[in-house]
C-alpha cells in the first residue's frame, strides 16, 4: 500500500479465506475470512524487520473475531533465498479455558505464543 519513507514503515495488507474441513465422519466445512496488515522496515539491502496483526473472522452462526499480533525479521542468505524468524501471539483476545485448543505458552491466560521459522525463494523483489 505505502512505501517506506524515513521512519514511516512500508505498509501492506492481505485478505483471504481460510477453509476448514472435518474429516472424522462429520464432513463439516467452514470458510473463515481473514485479514492481515503488516508494517516493515528495510534495514539494509539484505535485512527486513516487520510487525503486524492477523485477524480471523467467524460470521455464522454468530460474529466472532480473533487476532494474532506478530513481529519478525527476514534476511537474505543468497541472491534468491531468504530465511525468517517470527514470534506470534495466537488468539491474543481469547481466554485459554474453556477452549477446544489448548495453547502451551499462554500470555496472561490468553492465546498462546508461537515461533514461526521460514525459508523463501524469491523470483524477484526487494533483495535485488
Amino acid at each position: 500500500m505505502l512505501d517506506q519513507n524515513g521512519w514511516w514503515p512500508c505498509l501492506g495488507i492481505s485478505a483471504g479465506e481460510l477453509g476448514l474441513v472435518e474429516f472424522d465422519g462429520g464432513g463439516s466445512t467452514s470458510f473463515l475470512p481473514q485479514f492481515e496488515i503488516t508494517a516493515s522496515y528495510l534495514r539494509t539491502n539484505h535485512s527486513l524487520s516487520y510487525f503486524g496483526v492477523h485477524t480471523l473472522y467467524e460470521v455464522s452462526p454468530r460474529f466472532f473475531m480473533t487476532y494474532s499480533p506478530y513481529v519478525g525479521h527476514n534476511f537474505s542468505v543468497g541472491r534468491n533465498l531468504s530465511v525468517s524468524l517470527e514470534m506470534k501471539w495466537y488468539a491474543a483476545s481469547e481466554r485459554n479455558k474453556p477452549r477446544a485448543v489448548t495453547y502451551r505458552l499462554p500470555i496472561a491466560n490468553h492465546g498462546g505464543l508461537g515461533v514461526v521459522a521460514g525459508v523463501s525463494y524469491h523470483f524477484g523483489g526487494w533483495y535485488r
